[in-house]
């Protein structure tokens, strides 16, 4: 199975980033962030959303801190 990303203005030369989103992992979870940073370091990933906790308030806080837009923090997956 293929995985197809959104391909508008995508050079030959750099493909399109894959579009990732995190089940756990929010604030005070040493692991998460340790995901995300392995994610970044050849720039193949764009986190785009995350179910961080399954504590609302705790989910908002972990997503805002990590920039995640919003409408893509959720509390359940």
């Amino acid at each position: 199975m293929a995985i197809e990303g959104n391909k508008k203005n995508v050079s030959p030369a750099m493909p399109a980033r894959i579009r990732l989103g995190m089940v756990g992992g929010g604030e005070g979870a040493f692991i998460g962030a340790v995901h995300r940073i392995a994610a970044r370091l050849d720039d193949q990933y764009e986190f785009v959303a995350g179910a961080l906790s399954s504590t609302p308030e705790k989910a908002q806080r972990s997503g805002r801190a990590i920039g995640l837009a919003p409408d893509r923090i959720y509390s359940d997956y």
